[in-house]
């Protein structure tokens, strides 16, 4: 059975963000599930070989706007953990950009605009870019849900892009032979509709 870490990257660790939401959909998509929430500020090597998870999930941030300067002053520990990190790891939209920063890449509003703040939301068609195994069972394209105004503007060094969608160029990355993806999108907020999302929960918890 899996032991999963979650890592909420809300700014303060009082602040839960969407994390209920997110461990529902992990224990849905494997009943009997074990989940550890830490804050990212206590994410280092030595933390995670001591909970020995089998898989880690990154999420948030929800509840703030931020900005370059405070991720990598705020969140430099988790930064050097995803540098070198190989184990079973999945970024999730504010996850996946500290993935892609922590490894080359920059991060800007995904349309830029001065005066207001376009988001990208709602069930958005995803295009499979290389064979996934996350998206095992799916055909190309899938819906998922976004909410989200910046992207990640390059592919980080050592990684491949395996999703893009109609705006957002870069939704899914992952590490070059090594079990680590971002997403941007949001596979939690599956429905009966718009299943996607659980299997693609379950793919990563399979792995």
């Amino acid at each position: 059975m899996s032991h999963v870490l979650l890592v909420n990257n809300e700014r303060d660790a009082d602040d839960m963000g969407w994390i209920p939401y997110l461990r529902r959909a992990l224990e849905r998509a494997q009943p009997g599930i074990e989940v550890t929430v830490i804050h990212h500020s206590q994410l280092n090597e030595e933390t995670v070989q001591k909970i020995a998870p089998t898989h880690t999930v990154l999420y948030g941030r929800v509840t703030h706007h931020w900005s370059m300067e405070e991720i990598l002053s705020s969140y430099s520990s988790e930064l050097e953990y995803l540098r070198h990190v190989t184990a079973p790891t999945l970024g999730i939209c504010a996850g996946h950009q500290l993935l892609g920063i922590a490894n080359g890449s920059g991060m800007d509003k995904m349309i830029p605009c001065d005066d207001i703040d376009i988001v990208e939301s709602g069930f958005i068609r995803i295009f499979e870019d290389n064979k996934c195994p996350l998206f095992q069972g799916l055909e190309s394209p899938f819906f998922c849900n976004c909410m989200h105004r910046d992207e990640i503007k390059r592919i980080p060094e050592g990684f491949e892009r395996v999703a893009y969608g109609d705006v957002c160029q870069i939704h899914g990355i992952q590490k070059k032979g090594s079990p680590v993806f971002g997403l941007q999108f949001h596979p939690e907020w599956a429905n009966e509709q718009f299943g996607a999302g659980q299997t693609i929960l379950k793919n990563y918890l399979n792995l």
